[in-house]
């Protein structure tokens, strides 16, 4: 029966309160994955005579320490998807130049073997490349703003 009415009428009392709800639902959906890493960060990824630039912010990413960080074998997979990861090596180069393998503590490190690459973790911001702890890999392993990826069948 409607508010304000009687038995035997359907329409409503001229001088009743009529009370409309109204329910609004908002969901909100946040994407972790590639919409979580600034775009426009990017890294040369160079095999042979090819190089391929990786925007680190089209890559799906996890967390390492505080902040959003892109595993090495993502980085060059996204670069060269039919490469074997198991079968390549890599150098690594910064911005300003440096390379690890130019370190005397380096030299025998470098080129890194594929199987050691998801160890290896790039910053989505400033593009530091670090290593898992359990590589125990000298800090000169640790490029700080790396520029350019290098692999090698």
């Amino acid at each position: 029966m409607l508010a304000g009415c009687s038995a035997d009428d359907t329409t409503p009392n001229p001088g009743a309160t009529t009370t409309t709800a109204t329910t609004t639902t908002t969901t909100t959906v946040t994407d972790a994955g590639t919409d979580a890493n600034p775009s426009g960060v990017t890294i040369d990824v160079k095999h042979g005579a090819s190089t391929q630039t990786v925007d680190l912010g089209t890559l799906t990413s996890f967390t390492c320490g505080a902040v959003d960080c892109v595993a090495v074998d993502t980085i060059v997979l996204a670069a060269f998807p039919t490469v074997t990861i198991s079968a390549i090596s890599a150098d690594f180069a910064g911005s300003d130049g440096f390379d690890p393998g130019s370190s005397p503590n380096c030299s025998a490190l470098v080129p890194i073997p594929g199987a050691n690459l998801s160890k290896g973790q790039v910053t989505a911001v400033t593009r530091n490349l670090s290593w898992d702890s359990s590589l125990s890999y000298p800090g000169c392993l640790k490029v700080s703003d790396l520029a350019q990826i290098t692999i090698t069948p």
